[in-house]
């Protein structure tokens, strides 16, 4: 589905009021091919939620490891 999404136009880089963004969401519950998809389609890695978090900050409070690698390697 974000495949699909992201092939019709939508926004790698869209936030909600929170801050969160698809690569926060992603992080967050380790969904690593859509991390991979989201990086690759131009999602910031460097986007900062409303508490000032980035997708790395977020992956590393859920010890996401795989992750914190690959966001690393951005």
């Amino acid at each position: 589905v974000v495949r699909l999404l992201l092939d019709r136009g939508a926004d790698p880089n869209l936030q909600a009021n929170t801050g969160l963004s698809p690569l926060h969401r992603a992080s967050e519950y380790g969904k690593i091919e859509m991390v991979r998809l989201l990086v690759e389609r131009g999602a910031s890695v460097e986007a900062q939620d409303e508490e000032g978090r980035t997708p790395f900050d977020v992956a590393s409070g859920e010890h996401r490891d795989e992750i914190i690698k690959l966001l690393l390697e951005r």
